[in-house]
Parts: structure tokens; sequence; C-alpha cells
């Protein structure tokens, strides 16, 4: 994805920032790994496609 600055690219990391933290917090509160909380929050429409591409890749990093 390209960003017209700095800022932009600021806004959009910080906004996926916020995504994973809840989820590991939803996670953490529910009992279950990550990828699975992930997977509940775009399944049931809480998180985009395209957002959950982005944050699983994040937490696939992780392991």
């Amino acid at each position: 994805m390209d960003y017209p600055d700095e800022a932009a690219f600021d806004a959009e990391l910080n906004r996926l920032t916020s995504i994973c933290i809840r989820i590991v917090v939803a996670a953490k509160k529910e009992g279950i790994e990550v990828g699975m909380m992930a997977m509940r929050a775009a399944e049931t429409g809480l998180l985009a496609p395209e957002d959950y591409e982005i944050v699983s890749r994040v937490f696939l990093a992780k392991d």
C-alpha cells in the first residue's frame, strides 16, 4: 500500500496496532490463542478481511 505522506503512514500504523492490541486483550480474556481470536473477529465481521490478512501475518510472524 502506498501512503501519500508520513502522517498517513503513521495513522495507518496506529490503527493496525490498535487492532492488534484489542485482539490480544480479547484473546487473553477468552483464554484462546490470538490467531483464533482474529479469525473469530473476521468471521463475525468485526474485522475487515483486508485487516485480517495483515493482522494474521503479524501474529504468524510472532510464532
